[in-house]
């Protein structure tokens, strides 16, 4: 791969087109335009009614103010992105504010939307029949929250264990799987992959806007991908008001809290720790296997938003995990007493047996990545990133056998064998990657989207 550690940008040509107004019978539709999920207001919304030559634009906060022709039967609400709306006039009442709840639109072949909202009372415009929220995320995955372990309910999706995260697709292998934070790969998605048929995936739910899981059909954006693709998208903090919540349970303490920071800016952060080495102690499993394991893990994580102006947004999200794995059962003695002829004299014997087995882990990984998203019209919009991952594994694996063998017959003779086996090693994955994306609406029901990727891979 060429170092040259530059993007070059194609020039884009901004293509507006022009709403004229036409005589109407003296009717104005007031409303907002927002995100069906989260709610948050959608800017530069095309209101328009078909068939004629009126129309709108929503402004930063979403709201539009359109008058309504006389000859109108529908209005047409599209956004870059977003399934377009048509609504029948003889629906709407034009006495109450209306509010467009936009859904996200995705072509890709084979794809399933998971959504981070709690379920409402509120009816939604559309969802899919295989989208999961994230109360539900939560009852799948049980004790701990994991959008990981959720993808196994979902059809052509398993896992050889429950306990874990890890999932395999149409009998694919779990490496098989590409797992991306905002376009950016994640190459080792998971806690406590030490522990046998057991892990965690490092995500926090909490901060989980949406997943696109692509399981076959795979677009260019993706290259030669095996079994499936997830890309997981972190939403922003709240603009409006502070809040937060923890959890504690037998396994883990986690907690969020976002808000605003000042004006256009905000912040959503999450951590998260285990505490099953102290659980383990005071609990009686019955196996020493188990007791003389010790995994802990952490992680941090966030997304910090700032707004420069109504058609610029720079987006700064960060992850850090940490897994610390230790395996220490002592040594098992096997001691063994017999008497036999030894050089043609009686001899007593004494042989005893030492096996050991010492494992020490840590592993770590970061990922900072920073978007800066450009709306050039209202059909066009420009995003371009830089993200930088860093990944470090030691691992420290010491065996060790002892074969101590005493024999009185006439002198005393001893015979001693000690084998150790040593096995470190050592990982570190750092790459850097720069991107260029177009997206383009030529139409309500047609995107077209090109963009331009360079990464470079430090072994």
């Amino acid at each position: 791969m060429r170092n040259t550690g530059l993007i070059l940008f194609i020039g884009l040509i901004q293509i507006t087109f022009g709403l004229n107004f036409a005589e109407s019978d003296g009717l104005s539709l007031n409303g907002r335009v927002i995100h069906s999920f989260t709610n948050e207001p959608l800017a530069y919304a095309t209101i328009t009614f078909p068939e004629t030559s009126v129309g709108a634009i929503s402004d930063e906060n979403g709201e539009f103010n359109v008058s309504v022709p006389s000859n109108a039967a529908e209005i047409q609400i599209s956004y870059l992105g977003y399934k377009t709306q048509l609504i029948e006039i003889t629906e709407i009442n034009v006495e109450n504010f209306l509010i467009i709840r936009m859904v996200p639109k995705d072509i890709l072949l084979q794809e399933v939307a998971i959504y981070n909202t709690k379920s409402s009372n509120y009816e939604k415009v559309e969802v899919s029949s295989l989208s999961l929220q994230t109360d539900r995320i939560e009852k799948i995955s049980n004790a701990m929250p994991d959008v990981l372990r959720s993808f196994q309910s979902l059809p052509g999706i398993s896992a050889n264990n429950e306990f874990s995260a890890e999932f395999n697709v149409r009998g694919g292998n779990k490496d098989e799987n590409l797992i991306q934070v905002n376009g950016t790969q994640v190459y080792e998605p998971y806690h406590l992959k030490e522990a046998q048929n057991a892990s965690v995936g490092v995500f926090n739910v909490e901060l989980i806007d949406k997943v696109n899981i692509v399981t076959g059909g795979f677009s260019a954006r993706y290259g030669d991908r095996l079994s499936s693709v997830a890309n997981i998208e972190y939403r922003e903090g709240n603009n409006y008001q502070l809040k937060g919540a923890a959890t504690l349970s037998l396994a883990f303490i986690d907690g969020y809290i976002e808000g605003p920071l000042f004006k256009d800016a905000s912040i959503i952060a999450a951590a998260r720790k285990t505490y099953m080495e102290y659980v383990k102690e005071i609990t009686d499993f019955g196996y020493s296997e188990v007791k003389s394991a010790e995994p802990t893990f952490y992680d941090i994580q966030g997304v910090y938003s700032q707004k420069f102006s109504n058609s610029s947004k720079l987006k700064l999200s960060f992850i850090h995990s940490g897994d610390n794995w230790t395996y220490n059962p002592g040594a098992d003695v096997i001691t063994s007493n017999f008497e036999k002829q030894y050089f043609s004299q009686q001899g007593r014997f004494q042989i005893q047996t030492l096996t050991e087995n010492t494992q020490k882990a840590n592993y770590y990984s970061s990922l900072i990545d920073l978007q800066l998203t450009n709306i050039l019209g209202k059909d066009i919009f420009l995003k371009n990133s830089i993200s930088y991952y860093d990944q470090r594994d030691h691992e420290n694996f010491v065996t060790r056998n002892v074969y101590n063998e005493d024999i009185y017959a006439n002198d005393h003779f001893f015979i001693s064998n000690t084998n150790t086996h040593l096995y470190n090693y050592d990982l570190t994955i750092k790459t850097l990657e720069f991107a260029a994306e177009i997206n383009y609406q030529l139409s309500p029901y047609y995107d077209i989207k090109s963009g331009l990727q360079y990464k470079k891979i430090i072994l």
